[in-house]
This record gives C-alpha cells, sequence and structure tokens, in this order.
C-alpha cells in the first residue's frame, strides 16, 4: 500500500515493485523469521497454536481443525504500478488499478494476537475505495495456518466483510514472507481475469471460530471483478488493499 501512496505523482509516473523471500538466507528476513517462529513457539506453549504431527508434505492447512504445518516458501514477484496516463500512453494491457489501501497496527496484549488492526486496514481500504463489502468479489486472506492467527484474522473478517468469499493462498505455496503479498496480488490478478476464485487447498474440516465463507473444492464464479487483499504479522500489524479489474 506505501507503494501505491508515493507513485504518483510525488515520485514517478512508472515503478516496478515486487517482494521476495528466502527463508533460508541469513540477513534481515531470517532475523524476522526468527523472530515469528519464537512468537509461534510462545503461542504454542499458551495453547494457542495446535501442530499436526500427520500434515506430511501438504504445504498449508488453513482453517483446518487441528491447524498447523510449518511450511515456509520461497518465491518472488513484480508488478508494473503506474498512473493510467502513462498506461495509456504506452499502449499497456491495463489488468486491474488499486481503488484504495488501508494500514493499522494493534500491538498484541500479553503476547496474544487480535484482529483489531485488519478490521480498521480494510475499513479504511473499503472507505478509500468508496466500496461496500457486497460489492467485493473475494477475499485473498492472509491464512498463514497458524490456529491463533488464522483464527483472529478470520473472526475480523467476518465482521467487516460478512458473507464474502474468502480464499487464502499460502495454501498452494506456503510462507513466502516478505514476498507473499507481491506473489498474492498475482494469484489475485489472475482469479480477477478468470472470473473465478481459487479454492483454498487441503481445506478439510472447517473451524467453528473461523465464521467465513472459505472457498473449496474447485473455482467459484464471480461476476464482482473487485478482491481485497490482506496480510499481517505477528506483531499487530496489517494491510489491506482493494484491487479492481479493467472491464
Amino acid at each position: 500500500s506505501e507503494h501505491a501512496r508515493v507513485t504518483p505523482p510525488a515520485c514517478s509516473e512508472q515503478r516496478a515493485h515486487g517482494g521476495l523471500d528466502a527463508g533460508e538466507v541469513p540477513g534481515l528476513a531470517g532475523l524476522v523469521a526468527e523472530r515469528a517462529l519464537a512468537i509461534e513457539d510462545q503461542q504454542q506453549r499458551d495453547g494457542l497454536l495446535e501442530v499436526d504431527p500427520q500434515a506430511g508434505e501438504d504445504l498449508g492447512e488453513p482453517r483446518r481443525r487441528p491447524a498447523r504445518d510449518d511450511r515456509r516458501g520461497e518465491g518472488a514477484a513484480v508488478v508494473t504500478l503506474e498512473t493510467r496516463r502513462h498506461a495509456e500512453a504506452r499502449g499497456a494491457k491495463i489488468l486491474a488499478h488499486i481503488a484504495g489501501w488501508g494500514s493499522a497496527c494493534t500491538p498484541p496484549a500479553n503476547g496474544q494476537p487480535n484482529g483489531e488492526a485488519v478490521k480498521i486496514a480494510v475499513r479504511k481500504a473499503l472507505a478509500a475505495a468508496k466500496l461496500k463489502p457486497q460489492d467485493v468479489g473475494h477475499v485473498n486472506a492472509h491464512g498463514d495456518s497458524t490456529l491463533a492467527g488464522d483464527r483472529v484474522e478470520a473472526q475480523a473478517l467476518a465482521e467487516v466483510l460478512p458473507g464474502v468469499p474468502v480464499t487464502a493462498l499460502k495454501s498452494y505455496f506456503g510462507n513466502l514472507l516478505a514476498g507473499g503479498g507481491a506473489v498474492e496480488l498475482v494469484g489475485s490478478l489472475v482469479a480477477l481475469a478468470q472470473g473465478a476464485v481459487p479454492p483454498t487447498r487441503n481445506f478439510e474440516q472447517p473451524d467453528p471460530q473461523c465464521p467465513i465463507e472459505v472457498v473449496r473444492d474447485r473455482w467459484l464464479p464471480s461476476d464482482r471483478p473487485t478482491a481485497v487483499l490482506v496480510n499481517q504479522t505477528p506483531f499487530g500489524q496489517a494491510v489491506a488493499l482493494v484491487l479492481v479489474a479493467e472491464p
């Protein structure tokens, strides 16, 4: 969302933005991942994070009980973000436009996650886009397969985007950490182009504490060309982006 904020007109009319991560490479990303894993270890000891020892080779089991398969992935994606004037002048095929975004941070109380930042970020994004929940075709959720994280995110989404279909693309490629947002944005671009929402892989048993409409088993046709992308961190940060397909 910060990329969108600074691109026009402060810096230029066209910029390439993206994300990548390699969790096995030492450096800042590794330190962040180590800290996140430390938080997850504490949540496991507190009973907020369950580990499924029979998870096998599946990359993730979002919103399934028991709900933890600690799979990291590596990946990267790059998109071109530019003003409409610049894109039209060079004859580019415009896939979608960013209609709104929002961010928030509500630090966990006593190490316990909460969904307040997600709710604030989504509401800000919808307000900026001048859209209502019923205008949204799908939510591309953070969905990192942690019991505590999935529950607070799902409950937040149920409140601010009730009834909107939800998919979690980390179920395909694992948690890409810093690369996740860009790769998931590309996934939503594909979904908008196809007019259908991809299912969440490995979703078998709904968690009653995740009161959302998870897309499962097969692609779900959608005639609402708008997606809300959500990402959050164990530190209480959240960001939401509203993506609208071009006609």
